[in-house]
């Protein structure tokens, strides 16, 4: 379950990243 790029990418870590962090 990969969640859209407006709530957060999931990193293979397990970390979620938002948008803002890119």
């Amino acid at each position: 379950q990969e969640l859209p790029k407006l709530y957060g990418v999931r990193n293979p870590e397990g970390l979620i990243m938002p948008p803002e962090s890119l």
